[in-house]
């Protein structure tokens, strides 16, 4: 975040403007690449892709969410994205598809997701999802990550945590 003061309105008021560039909390150093076997705090693993118009309409059939923002382009050109965006929840499902087919992998149950939608995603925008390994409970078989969704210049478009139970192979 960077943050600058304004001068106050009022006697003895401070006012701070704050804006973020939305920047990733953490680092991907390739050596922590998750490539299978037992799981530790650090690893991280990602995919990528980009939603099609017919996945969008897919999507808004199967959810019901068929809020014309993401499937009417006269009404999207009137909003503040101009354009269709794809459903927050539809992007935020790559991370889930990235603990259950990657990291951890098959197996893993997700309990638990926080996401901050942070940028718009358009139809047919690459995106990639990544979760970063924070924390381990081997008691619980619980897992914590860092998770996010980038767009094809990396700026942040959804972050938050989540919770798996894992297999204990795993741990």
């Amino acid at each position: 975040f960077s943050c600058m003061h304004t001068a106050p309105r009022f006697l003895n008021q401070r006012s701070f403007v704050c804006r973020s560039n939305y920047t990733a909390r953490t680092t991907y150093p390739p050596e922590d690449e998750y490539k299978g076997g037992t799981i530790r705090i650090g690893h991280w693993s990602q995919l990528s892709k980009s939603f099609s118009k017919e996945e969008v309409v897919m999507f808004s059939q199967i959810s019901t969410d068929t809020n014309p923002v993401h499937l009417d382009e006269d009404y999207a050109s009137g909003t503040l994205f101009k354009k269709c965006i794809v459903h927050g929840f539809l992007t935020g499902s790559l991370l889930s598809a990235v603990s259950g087919m990657q990291l951890p992998g098959p197996g893993t149950i997700y309990v638990k997701q926080s996401m901050n939608f942070k940028r718009p995603v358009y139809i047919g925008e690459q995106v990639t999802a990544r979760v970063k390994i924070q924390n381990i409970d081997k008691a619980t078989k619980k897992v914590s990550f860092y998770t996010a969704c980038y767009n094809a210049s990396e700026k942040v478009v959804i972050e938050g945590e989540a919770v798996a139970l894992v297999p204990e192979e795993k741990l």
